[in-house]
């Protein structure tokens, strides 16, 4: 069944709030098949523990639940990294140009996901779940959301637009009027 143009906020605003609430997950699913979008397999809990195990830490239990129940997704802008390829913040590939202080915050964050093949990436804080952007072009890494389920929910509306979207300006604009109501980075 073909997807309907969403026409206002109302269309495109998931209706979860948190990763874990009650048919997040199957709202995601279930709008990743309306579009024809891959969905990848889910993370096995012995790959998951892994991670935990090899790096002394524990994963956010936002994002751990994500990536058990559905995987390292590809949103369209924003593709979550598979765990095992996750690497602390503090050794991003453009960490040398990082001033000290903001080194010192990242010894806490992991690099879960690639924002448009850029060199960015989204991070979450291993101990209160909030996402920060590592950008090179600025070399800064603010803070960009509150949680790891507003960035999903922030993700997740790029769907409507781009490769599995409507090719519609009016769809464009109405995405990025959500997103920056998430977030006021350009991300």
């Amino acid at each position: 069944m073909e997807p309907c143009k969403p026409t206002t906020r109302e269309d495109i605003a998931p209706k979860f709030e948190r990763i874990g609430d009650a048919g997040w997950a199957d709202e995601i699913t279930t709008l990743f098949h309306a579009y024809d979008a891959p969905l990848p397999t889910p993370c096995s809990e012995t790959a998951l523990s892994s991670v935990e195990d090899e790096r002394g830490i524990t994963l956010p239990s936002e994002y751990r639940l994500f990536m058990a129940t559905l995987g390292p997704v590809a949103f369209g802008y924003a593709a979550m990294l598979p765990p095992l390829t996750t690497e602390t913040s503090a050794d991003v590939w453009f960490h040398d140009r990082l001033p000290q202080d903001i080194m010192d915050d990242l010894q806490n964050c992991l690099t879960v996901c690639d924002l448009g093949g850029s060199g960015d990436f989204l991070a979450v804080d291993l101990y209160t779940g909030a996402c920060r952007l590592l950008d090179h072009t600025s070399a800064t890494a603010p803070h960009a959301f509150e949680s790891f389920s507003e960035f999903a929910r922030w993700a997740l509306v790029d769907l409507y637009v781009g490769h599995y979207g409507w090719p519609d300006e009016s769809v464009e604009a109405l995405v990025s009027s959500y997103k920056a109501e998430l977030s006021p980075l350009r991300i």
